[in-house]
């Protein structure tokens, strides 16, 4: 059976095969190694945040974004936000949560109460990103990018 010409190109042609495959999977797992090796910053960094419950502050979530390498600050993260609907846009409410934005718990608000020189006092309102908002920002900027 060995002798047979099609039975030698039959196991020439599988031998041939199966390198190929070989080398395509070497290939793979190489490629793969290296988007692992690329990913390991963000993937440390997204699961720092799903272990977070805590909220924070625009001005802080968006130093969290220029760690993760998405080009932002405080003021371009605020914009973004008022112009994606997330912060009203107007008035008093300026900077406040969308009810989109509570409803989702993403943002909430932290109010406190602070006195000026003259002893008057004054309620301040200042929106936070939660844990579970800054997992879906950071995701959302990443898609984005």
């Amino acid at each position: 059976a060995l002798l047979s010409p099609d039975t030698l190109i039959r196991l020439a042609t599988q031998i041939k095969a199966e390198r190929e495959a070989r080398v395509k999977a070497e290939e793979e797992k190489a490629r793969l190694e290296e988007k692992i090796r690329l990913d390991a910053p963000s993937t440390a960094l997204g699961e720092a945040i799903a272990r977070v419950e805590d909220d924070i502050s625009v001005r802080d979530f968006a130093g969290i974004l220029r760690q993760a390498g998405i080009d932002t600050g405080e003021k371009r993260l605020f914009k973004w936000l008022r112009a994606e609907g997330y912060l009203c846009v107007r008035g008093d409410s300026r900077n406040q949560p969308s009810q989109r934005a509570l409803e989702n718990g993403w943002i909430r608000t932290q109010e406190y109460v602070i006195r000026d020189a003259c002893g008057a006092e004054k309620l301040c309102r200042v929106p936070r990103i939660t844990g579970k908002g800054q997992r879906y920002f950071l995701s959302k900027f990443r898609r984005a990018a």
